[in-house]
């Protein structure tokens, strides 16, 4: 459970490592390839003709008007707006009639397609534009195109290759095969001659082994129904197929939060984190073998390359100061990367736990100073006798906590450990020296 705990819909990748159908497998590739290309194809045009068909209806002008009086309207001082409420945007992204125009043309260019992969790719293309925001704007992206600012969608490689139920199918291993692979086939291009025949295309694909036990389960889920199958994509990476398989799981029926049961949360001296619930301390949540070996790794290669450049030719020197430090930003902001994702994890995994439990408070004691520094997070991989940069975001823990645990109706409460307290008496002299 993450900052998203709603969303049960999950995507194994699994890869196509060959084909059933009559062609060799190098050849089916190359059909897939072909139809990759027309998707692209495709979704260019599917914004070719959205926009052709704005301006054919005058939309861009009527845009870009509503555009800079919403601007000076929201500019306006709220007592001397007229009118009081806001105007809304007299021209929708993509209405019923504009979509089945779009469509019908579509099918003419690409008749090659089958009726599926062309409405999937035009959905998500659709989705895509229609609802997103802008780069720099507050607007919505279609707005911006439409009012001539840029942001035009349009694809220069090929494209994810989709399929659903309609097109495709999962085919179970057969009886007494030891390495349960599995087979997807798909109905992605027109027979010649025929309207409603589509080519089918089996791909077999790596199930086998105990590395891949994750996704036969997921297969196996999918196949009896127990989780709903999903619009999927075929895609194609360094010249390898995978099938990208979409699959929704229902939600898991929780136990209701109880505000009067509370766990606390520390960081620990030879752990990282100490986590007490239903009166026991987890204290191997994570071991933290992964901060010591970046640690350490970043901090040998901060000093090598200072070593490096002090013992330069004069030709590697001499070029400013910003050509010589260069790399230290490059290192920084490797670790504040790492550390985010590290606190980022470690706070869903404890709100999925507190959640599971049905614990409704979470008491966070945040080290400070002194205490702060003794550590297991703020020290381990460090190299002794060197001082380096290489702190712990708390704070940044914190708010993560807060976040993911409010958003699942949890209550955070934080505490700071190890601050130092000055008497008023000890204070005035500290500011007097």
């Amino acid at each position: 459970m993450g900052s998203h705990a709603e969303k049960t819909v999950r995507v194994i990748r699994v890869a196509v490592v060959g084909s059933e159908s009559e062609g060799e497998w190098p050849e089916e590739k190359k059909r897939l390839a072909a139809v990759a290309r027309q998707i692209q194809a495709a979704t260019n045009d599917w914004a070719a003709h959205w926009l052709r068909l704005h301006y054919a209806a005058g939309n861009h002008l009527t845009i870009r008007q509503w555009m800079a009086a919403d601007t000076a309207w929201v500019k306006t001082p709220k007592a001397e707006r007229v009118p009081a409420a806001r105007v809304r945007c007299p021209v929708k992204p993509c209405d019923a009639a504009m979509s089945r125009e779009i469509y019908a043309c579509l099918r003419v260019d690409h008749f090659a397609l089958g009726t599926k992969p062309v409405g999937l790719a035009t959905q998500k293309a659709m989705k895509r534009l229609t609802q997103s925001s802008a780069t720099k704007s507050a607007y919505p992206r279609w707005m911006i195109i439409l009012a001539g600012r840029g942001e035009f969608p349009q694809s220069s490689r090929s494209l994810p290759v989709p399929f659903y139920t309609s097109n495709c199918k999962l085919i179970l291993p057969t009886a007494g095969e030891e390495r349960e692979e599995w087979r997807l086939e798909v109905r992605l291009e027109q027979k010649a001659g025929d309207a409603h025949g589509l080519v089918p295309i089996r791909l077999k694909l790596k199930t086998g082994g105990r590395g891949c036990a994750s996704i036969r389960h997921a297969l196996w889920q999918i196949a009896k129904g127990d989780w709903k199958f999903c619009a999927s994509d075929l895609v194609c990476r360094d010249g390898l197929w995978y099938a990208h398989i979409c699959y929704q799981m229902p939600k898991a029926v929780l136990p209701e939060l109880d505000a009067n049961r509370t766990a606390f949360m520390t960081a620990g001296a030879k752990t990282p984190i100490l986590l007490r619930l239903n009166g026991r301390t987890w204290k191997r949540l994570r071991r933290g073998n992964d901060i010591r070996h970046v640690r350490r790794q970043l901090v040998i290669q901060r000093f090598g390359k200072s070593e490096s450049y002090r013992y330069a030719s004069s030709a590697k020197k001499g070029h400013g100061r910003g050509v010589a430090l260069a790399w230290r930003e490059k290192l920084t902001r490797r670790w504040r990367d790492f550390v985010k994702t590290w606190n980022g994890q470690l706070a869903a995994e404890i709100a999925k736990r507190l959640r599971a439990d049905g614990i409704g408070k979470l008491v966070v004691y945040q080290p400070a100073d002194d205490w702060r520094d003794s550590r297991f997070l703020a020290n381990a991989g460090k190299i002794p006798g060197r001082v380096d940069s290489t702190g712990w975001d708390w704070h940044q823990l914190q708010s993560h906590l807060s976040r993911i645990c409010q958003e699942n109706g949890i209550e955070v409460v934080v505490k700071k450990v190890g601050e130092r307290r000055f008497h008023a008496k000890n204070a005035s002299e500290a500011i007097a020296k």
